[in-house]
């Protein structure tokens, strides 16, 4: 994920990566850091948890108001805007079940994993934001501060 997208969205980032950590340690259990492509969350619930886990750490004032099913799957407020939110396991999933509108409406894909290498004209006004990004990264920093 890249950076302008960390510093953009995240407000908190050292309380994040210890919020990553502990639940990885609490919820996980598990005894070496795993393969997360292998791990990859396979519901689209699962991604919506994992962003309610490190929600505080972010730079939204109120939690999304999800749509119940239609369109876009959420709205969350930036900056005083409200901005049109899918969440996807993965980000190449979103062009394949959207209207060119609503790919138009959309402004961010909260997805676990950012895979979507073709760009393509409509991903410019896009920000993905990659969960998996930040369970890798709190593994890497607690290695360096060992």
């Amino acid at each position: 994920m890249k950076e302008d997208i960390v510093k953009k969205y995240v407000r908190d980032l050292d309380g994040l990566e210890k919020e990553v950590k502990l639940f990885k340690q609490r919820f996980l259990n598990l005894p070496e850091e795993p393969d997360w492509d292998y791990l990859l969350p396979c519901y689209h619930e699962s991604v919506i948890f994992f962003f309610s886990v490190i929600y505080k750490y972010l730079v939204f004032e109120e939690l999304p108001i999800f749509s119940g099913g239609k369109g876009l799957d959420a709205w969350i407020e930036y900056e005083g805007n409200v901005m049109d939110v899918e969440f996807e396991v993965l980000s190449s999933d979103f062009p394949n079940h959207h209207t060119d509108e609503e790919k138009e409406k959309c402004k961010m894909i909260v997805c676990w994993k950012d895979n979507s290498r073709k760009k393509h004209e409509f991903w410019k006004h896009i920000d993905v934001f990659e969960l998996r990004h930040f369970w890798e990264r709190a593994n890497q920093n607690a290695e360096m501060r060992e």
